[in-house]
């Protein structure tokens, strides 16, 4: 039985800014206990425009609010000199409903990551996205991102909307880290 709360590790991920191939160890935990991770199967999903923030970045870094019309949540500013290295966050995965009105598919993600707020150079992050089809049901992948290369769908691991979900993210240096 797949436990509520699920954490999932991909090991040392090695990144270039050349066009390079990332190398990656998975293993999962669940309830605290290591997981078979032979079944997983990390599958690029294809480049789609990425989403950048709507707020006015400039602002965003002297004021302790800023607003998104695409982006909710939290999200902490560094300066140069106090980087953030390491993340942790949990999350439930969005349980969806279709909104009258509204074509389907719909969809809805949750995810924790290191910048892209106010860098739009990198982002490395790992999360969860919900989809809802016409006639109410749901789908949900996991993946994980390190941009601008390419994001990949953690395949093989069964994630439901409701489950609660954990990410850590601790960067070495920058062209290695730990999701």
């Amino acid at each position: 039985m797949w436990s509520i709360l699920r954490s999932v590790w991909l090991g040392t991920l090695a990144a270039s800014t050349v066009a390079a191939e990332l190398s990656f160890v998975a293993s999962v935990q669940q309830d605290g206990h290591e997981v078979d991770a032979s079944g997983l199967e990390f599958v690029p999903i294809p480049p789609l425009e990425h989403i950048k923030h709507a707020s006015d970045h400039e602002t965003a870094k002297r004021e302790p609010i800023s607003y998104s019309s695409n982006w909710c949540g939290a999200s902490q500013h560094a300066t140069q000199q106090d980087g953030i290295g390491s993340v942790f966050g949990f999350f439930t995965v969005p349980d969806l409903t279709l909104r009258p009105g509204k074509p389907a598919p719909q969809a809805a993600a949750a995810w924790v990551g290191i910048d892209g707020a106010e860098c739009n150079s990198t982002l490395l992050q790992a999360g969860v996205t919900t989809i809802v089809n016409s006639n109410g049901g749901q789908s949900v992948s996991a993946w994980w991102e390190w941009y601008p290369e390419s994001a990949f769908s953690i395949e093989g691991l069964r994630v439901k909307p409701g489950d609660w979900m954990s990410v850590n993210i601790t960067t070495r240096d920058a062209s290695s880290a730990t999701v």
